[in-house]
């Protein structure tokens, strides 16, 4: 299932959310004050058959829901509209309800977070495979996403938690998933504000897929001597690159890995990216000129 984006405002002091694209008048709901909230609190009125959201995190300007489709940030202020304090309005597609995950549930899922970790070294250390760990950064990523910002014995301090997340999203090309990289950035920022390096990936990446910046324009700003197909840039590539690299592999799969081997991979990525109604350059056609082996 698709992560939800879930709306959420905060009015003279009082939370509400919604979900804009299902609004109805079949229920409703309140808003609440923040001190007004406990755990295992039913904030709305829901139909049966909808799927439950946990309230897994309170801040200052944002919460944390986990639900069916896994677990996202939802910043307070954004709404489609402005309900009055106290006004009940149409909602419908979830319930939710505070909930904490205790430490020994916390220390297993950091436990599946290890076994996705060791396999993340494995691909990364193969040629060419690191395109692997984007099913494994995102199930690691969805894990921290849930569980406490300290857990005894495994991280003491939100800065050990970013540490962590740091660490585990290395083992992906930054460039290869920019949207789904820089929402773990703002994540490692979250929890440490000061990590400049991370800061640093933050800009690079809201470059990368600035839409008004051109691609000579960002390779000069980086120092990039290669050139490449701005359609990397863009979201339509980053939903199915993961796809289209396992495709290129398994028809790749008997192909010797020695020279020359790139202008075969180049050509069968092209091939296997224009079914997905993307027409990509190699790096060879970017950069005329330039040997590759």
């Amino acid at each position: 299932m698709k992560k939800k984006t879930w709306n959420v405002c905060q009015v003279n002091g009082y939370i509400t959310a919604s979900d804009p694209g299902r609004l109805t008048t079949s229920c409703s709901h309140k808003t609440y004050r923040k001190s007004e909230l406990w755990r295992g609190m039913n904030l709305c009125g829901y139909d049966e058959d909808l799927p439950k959201v946990i309230l897994k995190e309170i801040g200052e300007d944002y919460i944390v829901v986990n639900h069916e489709g896994g677990s996202c940030k939802v910043e307070i202020g954004k709404h489609v509209e402005t309900p009055r304090k106290g006004l009940s309005y149409a909602w419908s597609d979830a319930s939710i309800s505070i909930d904490t995950m205790g430490p020994d549930e916390a220390k297993e899922r950091m436990d599946r977070v290890t076994e996705l970790y060791d396999q993340m070294l494995v691909n990364w250390n193969e040629l060419g495979e690191p395109w692997k760990n984007i099913p494994l950064v995102k199930e690691a990523f969805e894990i921290m996403c849930e569980i406490p910002d300290i857990v005894e014995d495994v991280f003491d301090t939100k800065k050990e938690k970013a540490k962590i997340m740091d660490i585990i999203a290395s083992y992906i090309e930054e460039t290869l998933t920019p949207r789904f990289f820089l929402e773990m950035c703002e994540f490692i920022k979250g929890l440490d504000p000061d990590l400049e390096e991370n800061l640093k990936l933050m800009e690079y990446l809201s470059d990368f897929i600035n839409p008004d910046m051109t691609m000579e324009e960002f390779c000069n700003k980086y120092e990039k001597t290669l050139r490449f197909d701005p359609v990397e840039r863009s979201e339509k590539w980053e939903k199915v690159i993961y796809d289209v690299e396992l495709e290129c592999a398994e028809i790749l799969k008997d192909e010797p890995r020695g020279m020359g081997f790139c202008f075969s991979y180049w050509s069968t990525k092209a091939a296997v990216l224009a079914k997905h109604g993307i027409t990509w350059k190699s790096p060879s056609v970017m950069n005329p000129g330039v040997m590759f082996d």
